[in-house]
């Protein structure tokens, strides 16, 4: 399970590595760094350490990568000319695009990364054996995967062999065939290479290696003897015994390497949620393991996944193997449905999502039902109109909702439009973009202060009368008190109805729902909270059968306030004999 560790702790970190980088930069180690940049060009690695000092655009454990680095250059031998090579190897290798052959120049973070796979040495062997690069997706791994192939293959033991490994042989030909490609036009017309199905055969003077991909069967791998592993998309492995298979078969290499190579899961109980949880020790200084190299991007823990800067933080490579308007795009479709938004999550913002559910209801399904009408409109359409309104209402500055349930008898239709109310003050954290967006769109109606005023809403609930007749009230008597003396002292105290909480109350009203969702008997007005409302809820079941909607994470910062008003007056619509 992934350690929460507290706001206060992860600034404090990020101030203590910050501090550790600064003196860094200002220490007579820069001299090697600088080396380092004369050699590979455009002091790019310089660059790097020092943006590192950011806190706003990196994330802690970025920061201790950097920190760690200094602290490696103390500690042990670094060879400028390994960090070299492998920057040159990168920026010699043609990239297969629409263009034909293309090539890419090694970005300030990649120079970091083979800085500190290739460039650190204890006792004359290469210190980094174990490497994970957690990183978003359309990082560019294809291409990092490759240089890391060819140098153990090229440059390594003699007979080195090279594996190219996932969770599924499909995903695994995906990277060996961009490898492929990208070595047939490198070799093009010299036979060094032999490229079969799953197996790229290298023939040089003295030398006899392969680059190999291998199917999921860690229990028919015999006769391996890696000389470096890759493993893509771990974090999606349900077992490590694939990996372990590769690792075991390393006992006779000198520097062996395994380059684990992941974004986050949706899958949150596997193997790799320890590991990258014992990893985020040892560059937090809890755990020794020198010989590993973490290189980790992912949100801090306050960070709003949905704002632009987060998403620069988050993937170092924003402008340059993927867009700012492609994020745009993903981040807008994240709002319309469960899958959607957690795919945003995870592949975009590389952040494991836990406690999900599947949702009630797509926001789609919701969508679908949903008309603009008004209260006023309806009654002009339909004659009279018959109803209840539902009250759920914030203890603090929170988000209240108002549903209006009409019931029409010769359409045998009802009718729902949800009002909404947050206070001015409450427009923070992740919501707030979406809040601030429908108070634009008149959807939420923002009132002064940190709280909002029951007599308000009771005072809207009111004037709601002058277009329809309310039956009934309902309400949850736990947060009421000042709402129900409100609409007393209007005279409508014979109106008011408890709505009880408990999970036995609503299984009648979610199974009237689901039919009116089903059979299309149900119109919302088009309020897109309400649909947000219904996607971020699951049915929570009882051992007894009984159901309620819930917020799929308690924690979580979205509502389901409309979808609960909505089931409090089917509750009431049944107490007046309605429909």
């Amino acid at each position: 399970m992934i350690e929460q560790l507290s706001e206060a702790k992860v600034r404090g970190l990020k101030e203590s590595a910050a501090n550790r980088i600064k003196i860094g930069l200002n220490s007579d180690r820069m001299d090697i760094v600088n080396k380092t940049d004369k050699l590979c060009g455009k002091h790019r690695l310089r660059r790097y350490l020092s943006d590192l000092v950011d806190g706003d655009k990196h994330n802690v454990y970025e920061q201790l990568a950097g920190a760690r680095f200094f602290e490696f250059l103390e500690r042990y031998d670094f060879k400028p000319s390994k960090v070299a090579m492998a920057v040159l190897l990168f920026e010699s290798l043609p990239m297969p695009s629409s263009k034909g052959r293309d090539y890419s120049e090694c970005t300030a973070c990649e120079v970091f990364e083979f800085a500190c796979i290739y460039g650190f040495y204890h006792k004359g062997l290469r210190l980094t054996t174990d490497v994970l690069l957690f990183v978003p997706r359309k990082y560019g791994k294809t291409t990092l995967c490759a240089v890391l192939a060819l140098i153990d293959t090229l440059f390594g033991d003699a007979d080195a062999e090279a594996y190219i490994s996932s969770n599924q042989y499909q995903q695994s030909q995906i990277c060996f065939k961009s490898i492929s490609k990208m070595l047939r036009m490198l070799d093009s017309g010299h036979g060094h290479f032999k490229f079969r199905r799953d197996t790229i055969d290298i023939s040089l003077p003295k030398r006899e290696s392969l680059i190999r991909c291998l199917p999921y069967s860690p229990d028919k791998l015999d006769g391996l003897k890696a000389s470096i592993g890759i493993y893509d998309e771990l974090a999606q492995a349900e077992s490590f015994d694939q990996k372990n298979v590769i690792a075991s078969s390393m006992g006779t290499r000198a520097e062996p390497l395994i380059v684990d190579i992941t974004t986050a899961s949706a899958k949150t109980e596997t193997p790799f949620v320890e590991e990258l949880e014992a990893y985020k020790r040892i560059l937090r200084g809890e755990a020794e393991g020198d010989n590993v190299f973490p290189h980790l991007f992912e949100p801090d823990p306050w960070d709003d996944p949905f704002k632009v800067e987060t998403w620069y933080k988050v993937h170092p490579h924003m402008g340059v193997t993927v867009n700012e308007e492609f994020y745009h795009r993903q981040a807008e479709g994240a709002h319309r449905g469960y899958d959607n938004r957690k795919e945003f999550l995870t592949k975009l913002c590389n952040q494991f999502v836990f406690g999900e559910e599947k949702s009630w209801y797509e926001a789609s399904t919701i969508h679908e039902l949903m008309q603009p009408f008004t209260l006023a409109g309806l009654r002009s359409k339909v004659g009279d109109l018959y109803g209840v309104a539902a009250v759920d209402l914030s203890v603090s500055g929170d988000l209240s909702a108002v549903t209006y349930l009409i019931y029409d008898s010769v359409g045998m239709h009802f009718y729902s439009k949800t009002d909404y109310y947050l206070p001015e003050q409450s427009v923070t954290g992740s919501n707030a973009a979406l809040y601030r967006d429908w108070a634009d769109k008149g959807f939420l109606t923002l009132t002064e202060g940190s709280a909002i005023d029951p007599s308000k809403i009771a005072e809207d609930v009111i004037k709601a009368g002058d277009d329809m007749i309310i039956c009934k009230v309902g309400y949850d008597a736990y947060k009421s008190k000042d709402f129900c003396n409100t609409l007393i002292a209007y005279g409508a105290e014979n109106a008011l109805l408890a709505v009880k909480q408990p999970i036995s109350n609503f299984t009648a009203p979610v199974g009237k729902m689901g039919l009116l969702i089903d059979r299309k008997a149900i119109t919302f007005d088009a309020n897109p909270i309400t649909a947000w409302c219904f996607q971020n809820s699951y049915l929570m079941e009882d051992n007894n059968g009984n159901c309620k909607p819930m917020k799929k994470n308690k924690d979580s910062p979205m509502k389901i306030d409309g979808c609960i008003t909505n089931l409090m007056a089917l509750i009431a619509i049944a107490e007046c004999g309605i429909g």
